[in-house]
């Protein structure tokens, strides 16, 4: 199989079943920002190997994958529906490293070790996911978000996960996280 088709060449595309729609078209926005979060915490895995950390961001980047064929399915489905075992999975984790984590009273700034920094970046896009998908399926006529609920409850937990995860990377390293003061 090649991996070009050149069936986009003309800046056109096929999603959802909905042939000749622009790449510009803010489904496939959407659908490249959950790629662009899923690649983000590839690049903060990538220096965790051999850490739970590092298993944890690989189930996640499997669900990223099942979250976006959800975004691009032809029909509506009920894959998004496993999603609920999988948000309360990431509360617990974020519980236990949180009793591991100083107490937090202050903004910090996203900073630290490459693996914290990398994921604090992840967190962001993680934001920037969640917003589009609210944005796209609230301003569809006659959609209903309830079928997607779970989807952007998973990334509103996923953003808290990948900050405490960002801090816990500081913490093993040995390395406190920079507090923000206001001047």
């Amino acid at each position: 199989m090649k991996i070009y088709t050149r069936s986009g060449d003309k800046g056109m595309s096929t999603i959802g079943g909905k042939k000749n729609q622009w790449k510009s078209d803010t489904i496939f926005e959407l659908v490249g920002t959950v790629d662009e979060l899923n690649a983000s915490i590839g690049m903060a895995r990538s220096y965790l190997r051999g850490s739970t950390s590092y298993q944890i961001l690989k189930t996640i980047q499997e669900d990223l994958f099942e979250i976006g064929s959800f975004l691009g399915a032809k029909k509506d489905n009920n894959r998004a529906e496993s999603l609920k075992d999988k948000i309360k999975n990431m509360e617990d984790t974020i519980d236990g490293i949180e009793e591991l984590l100083p107490e937090l009273n202050n903004f910090i700034l996203p900073s630290g070790q490459r693996s914290s920094a990398e994921m604090h970046m992840a967190r962001c896009i993680c934001r920037r996911a969640e917003r589009m998908y609210v944005s796209f399926y609230s301003s569809l006529v006659g959609s209903s978000m309830e079928k997607h609920a779970d989807s952007i409850a998973y990334l509103n937990r996923l953003s808290d996960l990948l900050f405490s995860l960002a801090r816990y990377a500081n913490h093993r390293a040995g390395q406190l996280d920079e507090i923000w003061i206001s001047k």
